[in-house]
């Protein structure tokens, strides 16, 4: 089985842009080894989770929410910064949805007594920082 990776949310578009410029390549190559370094083969990766509180509201404060498009369906950045070159506002991650494993989060929450629901109306993923396979 693929195991799971926790990527933290990090600093932004900056690898994006320190790749193109040249500036903190350890951290860039650090980004960018990850699958390697775990010798993980991307072409393997079945889904990316993407956990965020941005989409908190005062209404559904008690109550989680896990966004997947449907099936066949393909999620567009949401960008969640600003002020950054414009290039990092034209990024892409063409990825399927993954409603499979949305509704498996969803029942894993519910056991937990977390309140929860499914939402397949958001089709958008929070993009805040490079995932392993935007290098």
């Amino acid at each position: 089985p693929f195991p799971a990776l926790f990527v933290s949310h990090g600093p932004g578009p900056y690898p994006i842009c320190w790749q193109r410029d040249g500036n903190h390549q350890d951290l860039v190559q650090a980004y960018s080894g990850i699958m390697e370094q775990l010798q993980l083969d991307p072409d393997e990766l079945k889904c990316v989770l993407v956990i965020s509180a941005h989409w908190e509201s005062e209404s559904e404060a008690s109550n989680l929410r896990v966004t997947c498009p449907p099936s066949g369906k393909h999620p567009h950045l949401l960008y969640d910064y600003n002020g950054f070159p414009d290039y990092t506002y034209q990024l892409e991650y063409d990825c399927p949805s993954a409603p499979e494993v949305a509704a498996r989060v969803q029942l894993l929450l519910e056991q937990a007594g977390l309140g929860c629901t499914l939402d397949p109306s958001r089709n958008c993923l929070l993009y805040t920082s490079p995932s392993p396979r935007d290098s």
